[in-house]
This record gives structure tokens, C-alpha cells and sequence, in this order.
């Protein structure tokens, strides 16, 4: 019941320190604690609450007052109701815990002054709380743990007697949100050349084929990820599932299989697929032609075609390695209305300098510790080589701070 953001994140960050290690007769089971584990690979850090009251005084609150400004009662309320936060690296929840908090001052103020009183009351507050987590809020992480736990701490924040938790399942979402479509128009003029670029392990002569058969004068683009109406149907029917009661156990449940059916729906089925293929071009081993997609195959899925059977498994295998996060399939009826209002995160702490010993230290021990640990080239076989491209936003999303 004591439990809050600031407890969740220390678990969190404990829990990432550590890597399960089985002993050599498989008897044992236990976890270590490796230089190269988790929270050091993935930048993921615990961030003190002075920080992000110092992050929502500079991001939010000057959102909050241009929203609400000449407004008054239900409009300022409306306003701020409407305003959508994102988080696009949650971790435990910390920023989005405190963005709601935050909010729910502004509104349960708004909400006070427009019954006649100066200061909300602590149920008042409270029941701003929960509006503002399940209307407001959204966030992503490559981490599944790290979801769960935001969800976690929002639910606990959210707590109201005598109602159900919050289905919250379509605004915290798992995947890596740097890696994937960010603008629906990206894709409008099909995949470009310089996706088969040759990396470390490809084969110079199989991205070449790659760029003749990916060939803007033989291709024949059929649109971005969206079209508009394509977009404006997929946003209006994930609003119609934001905005479902959840004043019941049985409206959560209902809400929870509105979701699911619009997910499972073909024309999003079919853009989500759109956007991987797009996606995977990037990131697929060139060492086979027929694995690796081209414009061609994205038109395929346009004409009612079914996925070639080698670019299917080649796709599946880095989505699931990946965790391909598309925002336009993901949040339809946010990048239809323009985007977030204010987006929240941590900035980077410690250079990204990849290091042989606390590479090899949590996947193949005995290299790290042999003499043998300053010779990258080392790797085991049966290892996949390392391949990270992201999208020219990844760069710019990892300066900013709001």
C-alpha cells in the first residue's frame, strides 16, 4: 500500500543489475551482478524526484498554462483533459507519475474554482488523478518489466475506492520507440536506397541486386503508412475505445476487448505489416536477396498479396528481436491530431562506448575474464553480429529533454 514511484524505480533499477545465471550442472540457479548486465547496456537509471519536478517546471507546466489560457470552468477543464504526454522510455513510470500529478493539480484547481472554491478537496484531487492517467498519458519501453511496473505505479496513483483499476494496456505500450515508423509520410516514396547500404557481415554484391530491384524507376509506390482516411478511421475508432466508462469491472473488460478487436483488426494488421517491412529493410542480414524486403513487397500487401515466405520469417525474426514500435499504428488518434503536446524523458547519462570485457562479461565469461578479452574479434558463432540502425530521429530524441 506504501508503495510508491520512488520505491517502484528502485526495484526496477536493482532488478536490471542483476542476470540469472544457471551453475554448469544446471542445478543451481541464481543471479549475478555483471559489468555488462541490463541497466548499464541499456542507459536505464533511476532519476531523482528533484530532477523531475525540475524536467515537468520546464516541459509541462508552460503546456498546461497556453492550454488553459482565457479559459475558464469546462473549458479549462476540457483543455487539459485534452492535452496527451508521452514518455518514450517509461523505465518504472517516474516521469509519467509525476506529469500526472502535476496535471491533476492543474485540473482538480480548475475543476475547485469553477464550484466556487479556492482549493480542491483531497477526494476531488484524487478523482483528477484518475482522469488524468486514463486520459492523458502514454509511454513505451523495449523493456516488458519496465511496462508492467509503470502500469503498476500509474495504477496505484490512480487508486479510487469503491472503482476497478484502469485498463491501461493501450497507453503503456512495449516496444523500442526509436526503432520503427515515426511519420506516416515516411514511407511515401517507398523504401529508400540507402536502406542497403552494406554494414559489417553483408555482402557488397547482394545489396547491390537489392538497390536494382529497389529501383525508384521501377517502383510503383502506393502511399505512406497511412492514407488520410485510412488514418483519420484508425484514430477515430481508437478514441471511441479511449473514451469507453470504466466505472465497472465489466466496463474494463469490455474496454480491454474493444481494444483487442481494433488491434486485431485487417486494415491496422495490414499497415502495422507495412511499417515492418519498411522497418526491417534497414535492418535485415544482406546475404540473401530473397530475405531482404523491397519496395515491392510493401505494394504486395496494397494489392491483397500475401508476404512472400522468406521475407515473412526474415521479418518476424527481427520484430521480435527488435521490438519495431510504429507511432502511427500505435497511437493513431494522437499522430492524427498533430502529435504529443509535451513529450518527457531522461537524458543520456554516460557515453554509448561499447566495451570488449563488459560486452562479453553477462554472454561468454570465460572471454571476459581470459586473457584473451581485448581481442573483439573473438566473437562466439553462435552469436548474432550486432546491428543497430536507427532513424535519423533517434539521434535528435536522445539531446532533447522535453
Amino acid at each position: 500500500r506504501n508503495l510508491g514511484a520512488e520505491e517502484l524505480g528502485g526495484v526496477y533499477e536493482s532488478l536490471l543489475a542483476l542476470t540469472p545465471r544457471i551453475g554448469a550442472d544446471s542445478a543451481a540457479f541464481g543471479f549475478a551482478e555483471f559489468a555488462g548486465n541490463q541497466k548499464k547496456t541499456s542507459g536505464s537509471y533511476y532519476t531523482p524526484e528533484s530532477l523531475v519536478g525540475r524536467l515537468l517546471d520546464s516541459a509541462l507546466d508552460p503546456v498546461v498554462a497556453e492550454a488553459v489560457r482565457g479559459k475558464k470552468g469546462d473549458d479549462a477543464e476540457k483543455a487539459i483533459l485534452e492535452l496527451k504526454v508521452c514518455d518514450p522510455a517509461v523505465g518504472s513510470g517516474h516521469f509519467l507519475i509525476g506529469a500526472a500529478r502535476r496535471l491533476a493539480r492543474h485540473l482538480s484547481r480548475a475543476r475547485a474554482v469553477a464550484e466556487g472554491e479556492s482549493e480542491p478537496s483531497p477526494l476531488l484531487y484524487q478523482r483528477s488523478l484518475r482522469d488524468v492517467i486514463g486520459r492523458c498519458l502514454y509511454g513505451v519501453d523495449i523493456n516488458p518489466m519496465a511496462a508492467e511496473l509503470c502500469r503498476v505505479g500509474l495504477w496505484l496513483e490512480a487508486l479510487d475506492p469503491g472503482k476497478p483499476l484502469s485498463f491501461l494496456d493501450h497507453r503503456i505500450r512495449v516496444g523500442n520507440g526509436l526503432l520503427g515508423v515515426l511519420d506516416s509520410g515516411v514511407m511515401a516514396e517507398g523504401i529508400p536506397n540507402g536502406a542497403y547500404k552494406p554494414l559489417t557481415g553483408d555482402r557488397k554484391d547482394v545489396c547491390n541486386d537489392l538497390k536494382k530491384r529497389n529501383d525508384p524507376q521501377g517502383k510503383s509506390v502506393q502511399g505512406g503508412l497511412f492514407d488520410e482516411e485510412g488514418l483519420e478511421a484508425a484514430a477515430e475508432t481508437a478514441a471511441d475505445v479511449d473514451n469507453m466508462e470504466q466505472a465497472t469491472l465489466d466496463d474494463v473488460e469490455r474496454k480491454q476487448r474493444a481494444w483487442e478487436d481494433h488491434r486485431k483488426s485487417e486494415p491496422l494488421q495490414r499497415e502495422i505489416a507495412r511499417a515492418n517491412l519498411f522497418t526491417a529493410a534497414f535492418l535485415a542480414p544482406k546475404i540473401e536477396v530473397a530475405a531482404v524486403p523491397v519496395t515491392e513487397d510493401i505494394n504486395r500487401l496494397d494489392r491483397g498479396m500475401a508476404m512472400r515466405q522468406e521475407i515473412e520469417k526474415s521479418v518476424d525474426d527481427l520484430v521480435r528481436r527488435h521490438g519495431f514500435f510504429h507511432w502511427p499504428t500505435e497511437f493513431p488518434e494522437v499522430m492524427a491530431a498533430g502529435g504529443f503536446d509535451a513529450v518527457l524523458g531522461n537524458p543520456p547519462w554516460e557515453r554509448i562506448k561499447l566495451q570488449d570485457q563488459e560486452f562479453f562479461a553477462s554472454r561468454a565469461p570465460e572471454i571476459a575474464e581470459g586473457a584473451g578479452a581485448l581481442l573483439f574479434g573473438f566473437l562466439r558463432p553462435d552469436l548474432p553480429p550486432a546491428r543497430f540502425r536507427p532513424p535519423a530521429f533517434a539521434r535528435r530524441e536522445a539531446r532533447g529533454v522535453g
